[in-house]
């Protein structure tokens, strides 16, 4: 078949793929609902076996001047930041469930990164020399899901 498809109601996919170029690869849809990306046979809900683009954003002292204070863009996944000798303020988004951001301090001086929000309950959270955090944010808080304090 050429052309589009228009449909009217549930589309029975039989628990194969729906591809872009009818080969076996893409999504497959199975006949409990479980959907897999690069996989026939999902063992969750969304089952991904492919890599996974982000949004990754480096930031230096140059990009805060003068205030050194910074607001993360919704749409960024992770955040490298070298904040030389100066003391740097990263405000996060409103917290959208399910968003994941993982924040990551260099240290090329003496610098430090503070993150304000609502971590784990507490207004902000300090990041040291080489130290990185992910955060997770669910009923409008961001909570910690990892962290690495060299």
């Amino acid at each position: 078949m050429n052309g589009k498809l228009k449909a009217n109601g549930n589309i029975d996919l039989y628990d194969q793929w729906l591809s872009g170029d009818g080969g076996n690869e893409g999504i497959s849809v199975k006949s409990d609902g479980k959907v897999g990306i690069g996989t026939s046979n999902p063992t969750e809900g969304l089952f991904v076996n492919a890599s996974i683009g982000m949004n990754i954003l480096f930031l230096n002292i140059n990009d805060f001047l003068p205030s050194y204070l910074y607001s993360l863009p919704e749409d960024i996944n992770v955040v490298i930041i070298d904040p030389f000798y100066f003391n740097v303020g990263v405000y996060l988004p409103i917290p959208v469930n399910g968003k994941i951001v993982t924040i990551k301090q260099l240290a090329t001086g003496n610098g430090t990164v503070q993150i304000n929000a609502t971590i784990d309950g507490n207004w902000y959270h300090t990041l040291a020399a080489y130290a990185a955090i992910t955060l997770i944010a669910y009923d409008g808080q961001w909570f910690i899901l990892s962290k690495y304090d060299p």
